[in-house]
């Protein structure tokens, strides 16, 4: 047989040679490299492509081509890993390097461990890394976590709080009583948005314009201060505001109007007296002289949230709400001893009473082409009715008592009013009928006690 049919005849001349071709042949393959690398980019160098073109002469000894004893990879060519910046470090194949061949294994070991260490060395001098160095020191391992990254803390997202929005500073303005008339007329037409007066106990003469003043605050220094407003005049309304603009809280303030006003009411009140039933049935002739000079007038879509304040001697009416888009709500309210009514409500607006008291007025609540919703308040002892509605009104009656007035306790005009709901509601003591609904309008009476009134209640025929 040939050569090849005894693979161990001379053993030792055979390790020697091959160790020293190994040897020669890896060294030339790095010197290649190292200088290959220098002039092609890192992205090209991970592509597949032919093996490295050597200028060493081929091998002449048959024993190094046909021995069986030396053994490569399985591939015709040298085995070749393409690393991407993904791969991992701890990988099984990290082991092989862009363009590295396979390392040659041989039983003894001697010829493997010493063409590796041989080729170690050659790689260091040359620059290039081993291939038992970690992805960590080499140009195409996982790039850093750039500085904006969030932070990971045990395998979980950190996400960092976002960032607080600039604070607005809110100017506060402390108020003092003053016999001077109008002393902060001035100041209050200079409020903006955001500011706070704080209202000190004790008498103030003013006639107040917040106009387009944007969301402005009016409270008492504490709880249960008596801070009373009161006009320069006894026929100026005491606070107007109006502007789509204006959103006004006033909390525990009084707003009190002068003598006159009691003169007007009385002599309102005996002419209503005079005139009968037939006033309380058709109470047009009242509604049409709308009040001018009201305690406080809401107008031209503004906002306005009273609490905890006190509504005494309208001459024109207690607080007057007017246009379209314009909303009042009152919680923990009194109106009370106010001309024409205490709270009137025209031409769009809306008024929300929650938990409070119209009481002693010429009329309660006066509703035309309005929506109106009452809540667990109380309409009681007013002069007139209780509750007017007029024309293209619509509301709710929801949890209250309509009680011990001296016409109707609810009273809807006949013709084109939407739709009334009177629910869980109690009305009763009333002069005349608890509920007195002309032919046309909608009411709907839902579990609720109507008794003990004057006249028997007229509902609408339809219902």
């Amino acid at each position: 047989m040939g050569p090849t049919s005894e693979p161990f005849a001379e053993p030792s001349s055979i390790q020697a040679s091959t160790a020293a071709s190994v040897h020669h042949h890896d060294v030339e393959h790095v010197d290649a490299a190292a200088s290959r690398s220098r002039r092609v980019p890192s992205c090209e160098s991970g592509i597949r492509q032919a093996p490295f073109s050597s200028s060493a002469p081929p091998r002449s000894s048959p024993a190094s081509l046909s021995t069986t004893t030396v053994k490569r990879s399985n591939s015709p060519t040298h085995r070749t890993k393409t690393l991407s910046p993904f791969t991992s470090s701890r990988s099984r194949c990290s082991g092989f390097s862009l363009r590295t061949p396979s390392p040659l294994l041989r039983r003894g070991g001697e010829a493997t461990q010493d063409a590796t260490s041989a080729a170690a060395t050659a790689r260091a001098r040359g620059g290039q890394r081993s291939p038992s160095t970690l992805l960590g020191g080499s140009p195409l391992a996982t790039p850093p976590r750039p500085p904006t990254s969030p932070p990971m803390r045990g395998g979980a997202l950190v996400l960092p709080p976002p960032p607080s929005l600039p604070f607005a500073p809110r100017r506060v303005h402390v108020w003092t009583p003053s016999s001077q008339l109008n002393r902060y007329t001035a100041a209050c037409a200079a409020l903006q948005s955001g500011d706070c007066v704080v209202l000190q106990p004790g008498v103030y003469y003013e006639e107040l314009m917040l106009d387009n003043c944007g969301h402005v605050e009016f409270t008492s220094a504490f709880p249960g201060a008596a801070v009373v407003l009161r006009p320069s005049s006894p026929v100026a309304p005491a606070l107007c505001i109006r502007g789509a603009r204006s959103q006004v809280d006033l909390k525990g303030v009084v707003l009190v109007q002068g003598g006159g006003g009691e003169v007007e009411e009385e002599a309102e009140a005996k002419r209503c007296l005079k005139v009968g039933a037939a006033t309380s049935v058709d109470p047009s002739s009242s509604s049409s002289a709308a009040p001018a000079l009201p305690l406080l007038s809401v107008s031209g879509g503004a906002t306005l949230q009273a609490t905890a304040c006190h509504f005494y001697g309208g001459a024109g009416g207690g607080i007057v709400v007017a246009g379209l888009h314009t909303r009042v709500r009152l919680d923990l309210c009194l109106i009370s001893r106010c001309g024409f009514a205490g709270l009137y409500v025209r031409n769009g607006a809306s008024i929300e009473a929650h938990r409070s008291r119209v009481r002693r007025n010429e009329a309660g609540l006066r509703v035309l082409n309005s929506f109106f919703y009452v809540y667990e308040s109380t309409v009681e002892e007013n002069k007139g009715d209780g509750v007017v509605v007029h024309e293209g009104s619509m509301g709710v009656l929801e949890g209250s008592s309509l009680i011990n007035n001296g016409g109707n306790g609810l009273f809807l005009e006949g013709g084109v009013v939407k739709g009334v709901q009177v629910i869980a509601s109690t009305i009763e003591l009333n002069a005349l009928y608890g509920v007195q609904s002309l032919r046309g309008s909608k009411l709907r009476i839902r579990s609720s006690y109507i008794r003990d009134n004057g006249l028997l209640p007229i509902r609408e025929e339809n219902d």
